[in-house]
C-alpha cells in the first residue's frame, strides 16, 4: 500500500512538472525570448512600436518638405548663413526658424529638424565650389 501512495505521488509531482515545463516553453516562444516564436507583445510594446513607426512616417515625409520651404526661401545670404553655423547647430537653427514645424503643429518635430538640416547641409556641400 505504501508503494501504490509513493507512485501516484511521484505522478501527480511529475504531471505538475510538466505542466509547468509547457506553460514555460509556451510563454518562451509566444513572446519570442529566443527570437523567434508566436509573436506575441504587450499592449505597452506594442504602443511603443507603434509610436516609433508613426514618427518614422512624419520624418521621412515631413523632410522633403522642410528642405523644399528653407530651398525656396533662401538666396544667397540665407545659404552663407546657414553654413556659417556648425553642424551641430543646424537643427536648432531649422526648429527656429519654423521650417520643421508641421502645418498645424505648434511646435517643432525634433526628427524632422534633424533630418533636414542634415538634407540641407548636403546640399550647402554641393553648392559650395571646389
Amino acid at each position: 500500500m505504501n508503494a501504490s501512495s509513493t507512485k501516484s505521488g511521484t505522478s501527480a509531482v511529475s504531471y505538475a512538472y510538466t505542466a509547468v515545463g509547457a506553460v514555460g516553453a509556451v510563454l518562451a516562444l509566444g513572446f519570442n525570448w529566443f527570437g523567434f516564436g508566436f509573436g506575441w507583445t504587450l499592449p505597452v510594446t506594442a504602443d511603443r512600436m507603434a509610436s516609433q513607426r508613426v514618427e518614422t512616417a512624419l520624418v521621412e515625409a515631413y523632410t522633403p518638405v522642410c528642405v523644399d520651404r528653407f530651398v525656396k526661401q533662401a538666396d544667397a545670404a540665407k545659404w552663407k548663413e546657414f553654413g556659417d553655423i556648425t553642424s551641430s547647430e543646424r537643427q536648432e537653427y531649422i526648429s527656429k526658424t519654423g521650417f520643421a514645424t508641421m502645418l498645424g503643429a505648434k511646435e517643432t518635430n525634433s526628427g524632422v529638424a534633424f533630418a533636414c538640416s542634415a538634407s540641407l547641409s548636403q546640399l550647402l556641400e554641393k553648392r559650395m565650389p571646389k
